[in-house]
């Protein structure tokens, strides 16, 4: 191939200087999201030296991270997806649904996406009286746990879901069978919940958002903490209330397949593979008083 042929900036005797550190962040995608030095040098044609001298100026403002001797995308490239996204079509759509979901539940509502490996939240509607405690705009999420990155990873790319199921199997093998229970059930109900083993800290919920290709737009979460365990009449309403949120915004939003979210399913097989439980009937429903994550 001739030099007017190349489109590879690596095919030049030399990447210019000023050039090196944006170079080298093509290079992480979704199915390579962790490079060594030497990698980085063989991949994009630059001396070692050199790779590492634009890699530290990536490091310097955070746009790349070291665990060990591997490198991965850093916190500055989250934040300025945050703000790029923060002014999208689908979250000024959904601000209404989420604010009008919000003063039905009274919970603290989230909208959270997936960008890449990085699952970060966009949106959070809440009041002094109910604030949001564990999830704030621009806050990256862990998606190996919590009902609103279960919904993220379950629809996720596939490249991206194997490469996190991965990491946390061989992290925490003895969990593989829970956690792929939880996975295929938010697959086939389009729902999430994830209690604590104090049920009266934490207690999330989440459903799917889809644009109208199928593809997922977002996770929207319900976050009930430090209050009395719902009984199973109001968990499923507020399932039920979810659902309906996140059916209208992907409508609005062109999805016209047929909708499958089913909180009565939902509750139903989690109590019948004992991962979710209830006291006998009360005066007020069932009390929730098991969640064995």
């Amino acid at each position: 191939m001739s030099p007017a042929q190349s489109t590879n900036p690596s095919d030049d005797p030399a990447v210019p200087t000023l050039e090196r550190p944006l170079y080298l962040l093509t290079f992480f995608t979704a199915k390579e999201p962790v490079w060594t030095l030497s990698g980085l040098s063989r991949a994009s044609g630059l001396p070692s030296a050199s790779c590492l001298r634009a890699i530290r100026v990536l490091e310097k403002y955070q746009f790349l991270r070291r665990d060990h001797m591997q490198y991965r995308l850093g916190s500055q490239l989250v934040r300025l997806s945050a703000n790029a996204m923060a002014s999208s079509p689908s979250r000024r759509l959904a601000l209404p649904h989420l604010e009008h979901l919000h003063r039905l539940t009274g919970l603290a509502v989230s909208w959270s996406v997936l960008e890449s490996q990085e699952a970060l939240t966009l949106e959070v509607v809440a009041s002094p009286e109910h604030p949001a405690e564990r999830v704030q705009v621009g806050a990256a999420l862990d998606l190996s746990a919590g009902a609103v990155s279960r919904v993220l990873l379950a629809f996720a790319p596939q490249e991206v879901r194997r490469s996190v199921l991965a990491s946390l199997w061989a992290e925490h093998p003895h969990t593989r069978p829970h956690q792929e229970l939880l996975d295929g059930l938010t697959r086939k109900a389009w729902l999430a919940l994830e209690v604590s083993r104090q049920p009266a800290d934490r207690c999330d919920l989440a459903a799917p958002v889809f644009q109208g290709d199928g593809r997922l737009v977002a996770s929207i979460g319900l976050e009930r903490s430090r209050s009395t365990p719902p009984s199973r009449a109001v968990l499923e309403q507020e399932l039920g209330l979810l659902n309906q949120a996140a059916q209208r915004i992907s409508r609005d939003l062109g999805y016209t397949r047929e909708w499958q979210g089913d909180p009565a399913f939902f509750l139903q097989i989690l109590e019948s593979v004992n991962v979710l439980a209830f006291t006998e009937a009360s005066s007020v429903g069932n009390d929730l008083v098991n969640y064995p994550i």
